[in-house]
């Protein structure tokens, strides 16, 4: 086993003392190389948030967002940037990180998956008070975390809530802000986080990593409160809170879910359930208080499936009912140690490859990925093809088939995001290239873009999958009157594997035989172009 597939049996733990841009260089600085790691190996930041960002839309998305951050909160920019300066890494790319979904949400771009979910059991009786998490996230991040341990001192009050000194120990993926895994803080508040992927996002507001971050400074539940609600500004994104503090009185624990108020108005729409003595709480990585859209259906399916996992226990009386609960396997493949279940399924995959999905706006192409995760992977429900918008930007998706990992990127087909495509060209080893059969119109330029795209030296030899879309439809071109459109070509093509066939990604109709064809190809010319490499 290669030395980056051992999974840790320890957590580094950086002790560190000063101003905002202090501890934050000192955690720069000290994990550096894991930051840097985890950058260069994160697709979620190189194939979805980058491209967008590089775009006029994008660019004004994230300006506004941290324009509204830096009014709320400049201290944790700064904390940011000392992180930035410490590892050697540009601030953008890390800015980049805390606005998460944020950026494509805004641009109708569908987000990339998260992992399958962190779990979450509050346990408050008499005789113990016991707050039990399980911390998953995707697998980039495996080894890639550490504990912070700070003691923060200003000269002046920081930021909108005039904070002058923070003391607090939190868990820290690589990169991003304090706060946003399981925490506590010198006044007695011990918190931890599920994420929830609400539908409707809003730029120019503040991300959950930030109010997250602040909330490591609050006192008492008047600071939570205030924190989370956010008067003035409002929360950009979605996620849950399960909470208490050590000495209040009343030994009251709490599950908090906040979320972008959907009225528009500039505050975090919240809801608050308390948890007496007496009484216990679960929350995944749903909405169980707020009636609000989301979005992640592996996410969702998940949280189901972790939470009927859970009924069918007794309700816990002790710490270890809690560990047990949290150690279920029962739910797969949505176990409550997914992050275990998805590292167990990464080390037994023997190849992994990528396959840009490519054609104009509107042909098709993320239904038909849509309709490849249904038909390749176990319980997978596919989005409603109804609720499917023009992609903007890029979507990710993954299949395992014949022993083989396919991960798709599917890249949006409008003029203005054509000049992205090449940008993935180098690290694909096949393309799939979809045709609205019933779009005759518009013919001629999807040959210009496929010209144009097959001419490139990047993708020499690359196998190509040519799919005949929209075969549902009554009087569609067929293949025999599309095939010898795109052959004209045939000198660029050269060749290489490639296969014109008839599909409907509605129905679901020749999407097992493209699939399975593309894998064959590939691997035919994997010595030329190998697996990808996934240390």
């Amino acid at each position: 086993m290669n030395e980056p597939h051992i999974r840790r049996q320890a957590i580094p733990i950086l002790y560190t003392r000063g101003s905002h841009y202090e501890v934050g260089f000192d955690m720069g600085r000290t994990f550096g190389s894991m930051i840097r790691n985890l950058q260069t190996q994160c697709q979620i930041l190189n194939h979805s948030l980058l491209p967008l960002y590089n775009t006029p839309k994008g660019k004004k998305i994230y300006d506004e967002t941290l324009a509204s951050v830096k009014a709320s909160f400049p201290q944790y920019i700064l904390e940011l940037q000392g992180v930035a300066d410490g590892a050697e890494v540009e601030f953008e790319h890390l800015f980049l990180r805390q606005m998460d979904a944020i950026l494509p949400q805004n641009m109708l771009c569908p987000a990339a998956k998260a992992s399958c979910g962190c779990s979450s059991i509050i346990l408050n009786q008499k005789h113990c008070r016991v707050m039990g998490h399980t911390e998953d996230a995707l697998i980039e991040t495996m080894n890639q975390y550490y504990f912070v341990v700070a003691h923060i001192i200003n000269d002046q009050p920081q930021g909108k809530y005039k904070v002058k000194e923070e003391r607090f120990m939190s868990l820290c993926y690589a990169g991003l802000l304090p706060g946003y895994t399981f925490s506590e803080n010198h006044h007695g508040l011990v918190f931890t986080i599920n994420t929830i992927c609400a539908k409707n996002l809003r730029s120019g507001r503040t991300p959950r990593t930030f109010i997250t971050r602040a909330l490591l400074a609050s006192c008492n539940m008047d600071d939570v409160l205030r924190v989370v609600i956010d008067e003035g500004v409002g929360a950009a994104d979605a996620c849950s809170i399960n909470l208490a503090f050590l000495n209040d009185p009343r030994k009251m624990c709490y599950n908090m879910e906040f979320a972008p108020c959907p009225q528009g108005k500039n505050k975090s729409k919240v809801c608050l359930k308390e948890i007496p003595v007496g009484t216990y709480n679960y929350h995944f990585n749903k909405f169980e208080g707020l009636s609000l859209d989301e979005t992640d259906d592996i996410l969702l399916q998940s949280s189901e499936a972790r939470k009927e996992a859970m009924k069918s226990y007794k309700p816990p009386v002790s710490g270890s009912d809690v560990r047990n609960m949290l150690g279920d396997v029962s739910g797969d493949p949505f176990n409550m140690y997914t992050l275990l279940h998805g590292f167990y399924k990464y080390l037994t995959q023997k190849d992994e490859y990528c396959v840009v999905i490519l054609g104009l706006d509107n042909a098709g192409k993320t239904t038909y990925l849509e309709a490849a995760k249904t038909k390749f992977t176990k319980n997978y429900k596919g989005l409603n093809p109804a609720k499917i918008t023009t992609t903007v930007g890029l979507n990710i998706g993954t299949i395992d088939v014949h022993g083989v990992r396919l991960n798709f990127w599917d890249l949006g087909g409008q003029q203005e995001l054509q000049s992205l495509w090449d940008k993935y060209y180098q690290e694909s080893h096949g393309v799939i290239y979809v045709i609205d059969s019933n779009d005759r119109e518009r013919m001629d330029e999807s040959k210009v873009i496929f010209d144009k795209m097959i001419k490139n030296e990047l993708l020499s030899g690359v196998p190509l999958l040519i799919l005949a879309n929209k075969q549902d439809l009554p009087d569609v071109m067929g293949v025999r009157e599309i095939k010898p459109v795109f052959q004209q070509a045939g000198a660029l093509i050269g060749r290489r594997d490639c296969l014109t066939i008839p599909v409907s990604a509605l129905t679901g109709e020749g999407v097992d035989e493209g699939i399975k064809w593309l894998v064959e190809a590939i691997k035919r010319h994997s010595l030329v172009r190998p697996p990808r490499e996934n240390d």
